[in-house]
């Protein structure tokens, strides 16, 4: 295993030390991994996602998610927020982390996790403007940067200025592992990998209180 930590991946391969996420009602539970789980945002049409969000209270997780709202999708928006609010619900009874799947939906996110207690929120794949970014990063949540952040431009800019104490890396759906992330963000923030490394640890040891 390196010592590249990954918040966030589909790849139940990765060598990376990395948190795997489960699609309920799509993906087996996986043994052996340290995972998240939650009914994506894609999924709810296709599974029994009040069966699934039910289980969610007893399983073995890290961190609770992904799970949010996805405003390019044809499905119901209230769906999609009831089915976001139980996830919520969840993380906050349970003092887990919460992994927010949002596309065209930040304010709304925002506007909901607000309303909320939750201490520990992360936006995977984080791609939104700099106001949003900022009143994230004020509330104390985390931005999660991957593949399709960096190929955003406005998202860069972001990479380039956000405190590194509110930054966490991923791979996302990638099969590359995380490390060509690391290496671009390192060169963006004109720091060393070594550098780079310690933070995100650090970020890792504060939200999921884990030494490791």
């Amino acid at each position: 295993m390196t010592d590249y930590i990954d918040i966030h991946s589909h790849n139940p391969l990765s060598e990376d030390f990395c948190t795997f996420s489960v699609r309920l009602g799509v993906d087996q539970i996986p043994e052996g991994l340290r995972y998240s789980a939650g009914v994506h945002p894609w999924d709810i049409e296709k599974v029994d996602w009040n069966r699934q969000i039910e289980l969610l209270t007893t399983l073995d997780v890290v961190a609770i998610g992904e799970c949010g709202l996805d405003y390019t999708i044809g499905l119901d928006r209230e769906v999609q927020k009831i089915v976001f609010q139980k996830h919520i619900d969840i993380a906050v009874e349970r003092n887990l982390p919460l992994i927010i799947h949002s596309v065209k939906a930040n304010a709304e996110v925002i506007e909901m996790l607000k309303k909320s207690v939750i201490n520990n929120a992360i936006f995977h794949s984080f791609i939104g403007s700099k106001e949003q970014a900022a009143e994230i990063i004020r509330r104390g949540w985390l931005l999660s940067f991957g593949p399709h952040s960096l190929r955003s431009s406005r998202t860069v800019e972001i990479i380039k200025t956000a405190p590194i104490s509110s930054i966490l890396l991923e791979s996302d759906e990638s099969r590359e592992g995380v490390s060509a992330i690391y290496f671009e963000v390192a060169r963006l923030r004109n720091c060393t990998i070594e550098e780079l490394k310690y933070n995100i640890r650090q970020n890792y040891i504060r939200i999921f209180e884990s030494n490791i």
